[in-house]
This record gives structure tokens, C-alpha cells and sequence, in this order.
């Protein structure tokens, strides 16, 4: 019985973070200033009731949608020479016409696919289609031997393109937690976590900074997006997608916050960090993960554990405000010198 201690600290965090998201959400809605007449289309697709929507989205609202997706979830550094091609691509390339939706950015008209309890945009036309894979079957992807498959109970889809290649997967399946498999070829190196309708989306981080995969979990229902290095897919294309997967129902109301309880319990401060948004002030953070070790100018200094290392993490603010982490940001800790 002793949680019960913590139950009033765990009450104000879940309900500072919901204010946080909400907050954020608001953010969202501001990239009107941003994208001019395109905003009102912006804001639905943003939104995160799952309900009625559009059966086609403009392209540039998409490329804007994906661009403040991205925004937010991005909070490492992001490479100057990020990856703009799978390091798994084939030397010889896919064949012309694969080759030119497999590179390509960005998409004249993108149309709704409503799966069963979730939906989502992909290019409409140019040869895609999305069809389901059977339990027992496979489907062709890029880097099989990297590759660490879905469980065998998942139910898969996968957007199929020009020569049979794969331009996008997703699976879905009846879990309630993440799955935490390391992904090849790249490691995740932070992990960004997101309210979303009946549930919380996990979107994991690559070493160059940019989107590795996303889950969402809620509702009983798990649905993974398969690493984008894995698919015949532009990064920019696939952050569109990701950020235009919406839940279906849901699960109920309290559900988000159970998850959320949970996940903050059992993954130390990293995990909270994940929780951390753009313009949070010193106070705010200092709430969601508790009095610093040091401080260091603007800097907020907390030690903690990453994959069993004693870590030193650094939370920089710019004029009293969080707008992501800079190089340096998480640091080893080195044991003293034996004397």
C-alpha cells in the first residue's frame, strides 16, 4: 500500500501533462500564421478526435501537417546530413516507375484508407494500393536480414506500389504496451510521447534525429508503423503518414492516463522526458521531472540511466523556455579515477 503515498503526485503529474498536451495542441492549431489559406484543412487533420474524415487531403496539406508533426516530435538534434534514402536501398534502384514514387516527397492528392479502429492518408493514384497480408505470409521489405518481424497474431497491411514494393506497413494487434525490440539499422535514441485519442503514440527517434518508427497503443489495440529504412518510402512522405494515422473509438476516457501512469513508473527519467514539449518554462519542467541535479546557466541538469550506463542529461533553455535538446544533451557519466 505504500503507492498510495504517491497517489496525490501522480493526480497533479497526469493532470499537468493532459494541460500540457492540450496546450500543445492549441500550437498546432497556431501554424495558421504559418501556412496561410491551407490552415483551416491543417487544424482537422491535426485534430485528435477520430470521427468523419475527408476522403482526400490537398498535398500541401499534408507536406505542412507532416513539417509541424515533425516539429514536434523531433526534440534531438537533427543531422545536417540526415538520411534522405534507406541505407538499405538496392544499388540498382527498384525500376523507374517505383523508383519515382519511392523518392519522391511530396504527392499531389493523398486519400483515405479507414482500416478497422484506425484510418490514414497515402498518395492517391500512382500505382498504391493497400491491401492485407495474410497471418502466415510475408511481405517483400527492404534489409530482410535486419529485419525482427511483427508477432505472428499481428494483423499486417502494407501499401503496395509499382513492381510489388512496399511503400509503407503498418500491424496491428491486441497488446497494451509498446513493443521495445531494438530496430536495425539504426538504434532509437529517444523516445517522444504523445496523448492520443483513447491511448498514447510512441514515436521513436534515429540516430540522425529524424522519425525511426511510431506505435500507437490504446483501446486494446497496438498499431506498429514499420521503420521507414524497411520500405520504399521519402522520410518526409512517411512523417505525412505517420502524422495523418488517427485511433478509431478508443478506449475509454481514463485510458490515456493509465498508460501514461504506467510508462512514467517503470521507464525512469528518460521517460519522462519524453513527455517534455516545445516552450515549457523552468517551472513547468521542474513539475514533470522533479528538482534538477544542477543547473548550469539556463541549463537543467539530471542524472539518470540509458540501456543500464549512468547518463547526465542536459534540458537547455533559450530565454527561459525548452525548444528541444542541442548536441550534448544526454553525456556518459565517467567513474572517478582509481587512486
Amino acid at each position: 500500500m505504500k503507492w498510495l503515498i504517491f497517489f496525490p503526485v501522480w493526480v497533479f503529474l497526469l493532470s499537468y501533462v493532459i494541460h500540457r498536451v492540450r496546450e500543445a495542441n492549441r500550437d498546432d492549431e497556431e501554424v495558421s500564421e504559418r501556412v496561410g489559406t491551407a490552415a483551416p484543412e491543417v487544424r482537422a487533420a491535426v485534430g485528435k478526435r477520430a470521427g468523419v474524415r475527408d476522403a482526400t487531403m490537398d498535398g500541401e496539406v499534408m507536406r505542412q501537417l507532416g513539417e509541424a508533426f515533425a516539429r514536434r516530435v523531433q526534440l534531438v538534434p537533427v543531422a545536417e546530413d540526415a538520411a534522405q534514402q534507406s541505407p538499405l536501398w538496392p544499388a540498382d534502384g527498384l525500376g523507374d516507375a517505383a523508383n519515382a514514387v519511392a523518392l519522391g516527397a511530396d504527392f499531389a492528392t493523398w486519400e483515405l484508407y479507414q482500416g478497422e479502429g484506425f484510418s490514414f492518408y497515402f498518395p492517391q493514384g500512382l500505382g498504391l494500393s493497400v491491401e492485407m497480408v495474410p497471418v502466415s505470409g510475408d511481405f517483400p521489405k527492404l534489409g530482410e536480414i535486419f529485419y525482427q518481424g511483427f508477432a505472428d497474431s499481428a494483423v499486417r497491411y502494407r501499401i503496395a506500389g509499382p513492381g510489388g514494393m512496399t511503400w509503407a506497413a503498418f500491424a496491428v494487434d491486441a497488446e497494451g504496451g509498446f513493443d521495445l525490440r531494438e530496430r536495425y539499422p539504426d538504434g532509437e535514441v529517444f523516445q517522444k510521447m504523445l496523448l492520443a485519442e483513447g491511448g498514447v503514440a510512441r514515436v521513436s527517434l534515429a540516430a540522425d534525429g529524424k522519425l525511426g518508427r511510431v506505435q500507437w497503443v490504446g483501446g486494446g489495440r497496438r498499431v506498429s508503423l514499420l521503420d521507414w529504412q524497411h520500405c520504399a518510402i521519402h522520410p518526409d512522405a512517411y512523417v505525412a503518414l505517420a502524422a495523418s494515422l488517427r485511433m478509431g473509438a478508443g478506449g475509454e476516457s481514463g485510458e490515456s492516463e493509465e498508460i501514461l501512469r504506467r510508462l512514467m513508473g517503470e521507464g525512469g527519467i528518460e521517460s519522462r522526458m519524453g513527455l517534455l514539449e516545445r516552450g515549457m518554462d523552468g517551472g513547468q519542467i521542474e513539475e514533470l521531472l522533479g528538482r534538477p541535479n544542477g543547473i548550469e546557466g539556463e541549463d537543467f541538469i539530471y542524472n539518470g540511466r540509458h540501456r543500464e550506463a549512468a547518463k547526465r542529461y542536459r534540458v537547455m533553455l533559450v530565454g527561459g523556455k525548452f525548444d528541444g535538446f542541442r548536441e550534448g544533451w544526454r553525456t556518459a557519466i565517467k567513474d572517478p579515477p582509481i587512486p
